[in-house]
């Protein structure tokens, strides 16, 4: 092999997973390359970017500001000058740490690497990449570009006949729309509770801005419970596909759906929007018949964005950059042009609602003012060790005088009850699990003095209500799915301190101290800052 002279940049795909199966690589380098800098490089949307960037092992972390550029072979020599400047010398290829990995691009990619190339392998036998070991490499990745550029192009030719054949008009945005006075509006939004509450602010930003006009709504039927408190919608249809349905779970089978179709026909609407970015929802929004169609393509939570159904959506609107999932949703508003902004309340809890729930907690033999801890996820990787919760759980008895309910569905009964046997105060505690339908969170939440939960949908229907949240959540979906208007109050894990293959919860890292002063602080200012429905509700419950 070569001498090894300038600095040596260590090149990895990006992943989480491949971040974590090459650790033991990194700490092998120094070995490796005693005399020499180490350098790795690092694109704006790597998922593992603030991991790398707190990496103490690299003696610099170079930020490409071209996102894919690795991966893009016409930004390479772009790339190619700009590690030349940096004085790398070698570039070390990491591969096969990560099985399940294409590695192809970066193989064709590392042609153009200035200096020696290596390749790395995970039992750190360093390989030349003019070494007959490794040709095999360069021409498996060969063929796998031609089969992707192949596939790609037959997209293309899909999609001209698509749009052609199937949207009958030109494929084009919506222009200004502060005009258009629609009689009958579609909203379409098939994924589950917790982000159907977080597309509330455009649904009813869109009532706000066509007060006229028939608004439906179409939804999965454990969805249909909320729409009890939502104003302004005037009839929500069932609808089951099978993408955001559990195994296990029904959905709407071949009549069903063709009775729906038949119903949405008659209705005429003017407009249908799919909010989300869904093929199902883009399926059904051709089915209606509806002329203007108004979606996502690409959609931001497409890990293919050339999905052929997009082309069903002869209106398309692409959204920029991700945001909390509720400006997502105005935004596609936003693009279509039609004003959008969050403003009033999204859920509307009557009176008698609030009553039926101080008798419902009441008879639990929840006495005093109370609050609320939803620790249950369908992710279970979303999810907390029960005995932390559990001393969370006292510390809410013994700090703050609260009452504690544990909620959940049904098949939750199980996990609470595993949190309750840690509980020191089980006098104070009851596990709620299945006890509130989801119609009835709302007049909960509102009454709750705090919620403690993980990344779920309830969390979702509490922010709605301004219930103070503290929420745990893994750093992937914080951003996103936060509680609208609480960024504050989430506690974060360090998923640089986890490994898939030991078992633990990505949360197991979150401190119950982290926790508890978390609760403090939130205590201390809604004291002062409660909601009048709140507090009349809790001194009736006491």
């Amino acid at each position: 092999m070569k001498k090894i002279t300038g600095a040596v940049l260590y090149l990895r795909v990006n992943s989480f997973d491949e971040v974590s199966a090459t650790e033991e690589q990194i700490n092998s380098l120094r070995q490796l390359f005693p005399a020499c800098p180490i350098y790795t490089l690092v694109s704006p949307i790597h998922e593992a970017r603030d991991i790398i960037l707190n990496d103490a092992r690299f003696d610099k972390v170079l930020e490409y500001p071209n996102a894919s550029s690795i991966k893009r072979n016409r930004s390479a020599f772009g790339l190619r000058t700009f590690l030349a400047q940096h004085g790398v010398g070698t570039v070390v290829i990491s591969y096969g740490s990560a099985p399940d990995k294409d590695y192809s691009k970066l193989i064709l990619a590392s042609i153009l690497f200035p200096g020696h190339r290596v390749f790395l392998f995970p039992n750190l036998r360093l390989v030349s990449y003019l070494d007959r070991e490794v040709r095999p490499l360069f021409l498996q990745s060969i063929g796998r570009i031609i089969q992707q550029n192949y596939i790609r192009a037959g997209e293309a030719i899909t999609e001209r006949r698509v749009r052609f054949i199937l949207c009958r008009a030109k494929y084009q945005l919506l222009e200004d729309n502060s005009s258009a006075s629609p009689k009958a509006i579609l909203w379409i939004r098939l994924d589950r509770i917790g982000d159907l509450v977080m597309s509330l602010p455009a649904l009813l930003a869109l009532r706000r801005r066509f007060p006229n006009a028939r608004i439906d709504v179409v939804t999965q039927s454990p969805n249909l419970p909320l729409f009890e408190n939502v104003e302004g919608i005037d009839h929500v249809y069932a609808y089951d596909d099978s993408t955001h349905r559990n195994r296990g779970e029904s959905k709407t089978g071949l009549l069903d759906y063709i009775r729906l179709v038949a119903t949405l026909r008659k209705a005429k609407f003017d407009w249908v929007i799919d909010s989300r970015g869904d093929d199902a929802a883009r399926r059904l929004a051709y089915a209606t018949g509806v002329t203007v169609r108004i979606g996502q393509f690409p959609s931001i939570y497409e890990f293919n964005p050339a999905s052929v159904w997009g082309l069903l959506m002869n209106y398309p609107v692409k959204l920029e950059a991700l945001r909390h999932a509720s400006d997502n949703s105005l935004q596609v508003l936003r693009n279509a042009g039609i004003e959008a902004d969050r403003q009033g309340n999204l859920l509307t809890i009557k009176d008698e609602k609030l009553a039926e729930m101080v008798t419902v907690l009441q008879e639990m033999g929840v006495k005093s003012k109370f609050a609320v801890v939803h620790a249950s996820s369908r992710d279970r990787l979303r999810m907390w060790l029960p005995d932390r919760m559990a001393a969370v759980i006292d510390h809410l008895v013994e700090q703050h005088d609260l009452f504690v309910v544990i909620t959940g569905a049904t098949a939750d009964k199980d996990d609470n009850n595993e949190i309750c046997k840690y509980v020191r105060n089980s006098d104070c505690i009851v596990n709620a699990a299945g006890a509130f339908s989801l119609e009835q969170l709302p007049a909960l939440m509102t009454i709750a003095r705090l919620l403690v939960t993980v990344d779920t949908g309830p969390m979702h229907i509490a922010a709605t209500v301004s219930t103070p949240i503290v929420a745990l959540f893994r750093p992937i979906y914080a951003d996103m799915h936060y509680p609208f208007n609480q960024a504050n109050n989430v506690v974060i894990a360090n998923e640089s301190l986890y490994e898939a293959d030991s078992g633990e919860l990505p949360l197991s890292n979150i401190s119950i101290e982290a926790v508890k002063t978390k609760i403090d602080d939130l205590m201390r200012i809604s004291e002062d800052n409660r909601n009048p429905n709140s507090r009349e509700a809790n001194s009736n419950a006491k």
